[in-house]
């Protein structure tokens, strides 16, 4: 081998290397492109599921404040209800005492009352004497109340 020879196949390999150089330097860039791609990726990632964890704590919080608004609105409604029942106890006996009071007072008595007050002070369908006449509780049924239908019957005429 002559000299020219290994210059030349020395510049072959100078050419080569630097060939090799410059596709090494290419795939380090797309490397680092690919990186830094992925790095974005990664962070955007993290952001959403920040994100979506925020959101979901959030919505958990709205629950619970739901869910205790839902409890109290049922313990005012059971206090409604309680005192609704004590109301009706007490509006059963009372009215069975108007009954015990209009058995008392004798017809006359009523007749004449009824004269004198055109519009009447007794209930048409309550009798001087106590016996009550069966009439449609109406409105009342919606409550499901258990009142007697005396009761009922005076609650209407009201």
């Amino acid at each position: 081998m002559s000299i020219n020879e290994k210059k030349e196949q020395i510049k072959e390999f100078e050419e080569l290397a630097y060939l090799q150089e410059v596709s090494l330097q290419n795939s380090k860039n797309l490397l680092e492109k690919d990186a830094e791609i992925f790095k974005q990726h990664v962070e955007k990632n993290k952001n959403e599921t920040r994100q979506a964890l925020k959101n979901a704590e959030d919505e958990t919080k709205a629950k619970q404040k739901k869910i205790q608004e839902v409890k109290q609105i049922q313990e005012n409604l059971s206090t409604i209800m309680s005192k609704n029942t004590k109301q009706l106890e007490k509006l059963e006996k009372l009215y069975n005492y108007k009954l015990f009071l209009d058995k008392l007072t004798p017809e006359e008595f009523v007749r004449k009352q009824k004269k004198l007050n055109k519009e009447g002070i007794y209930p048409k369908e309550i009798e001087p004497n106590g016996n009550n006449t069966k009439k449609d509780a109406g409105k009342w049924d919606i409550y499901n109340l258990n009142l007697s239908s005396g009761i009922l019957e005076f609650l209407e005429e009201e």
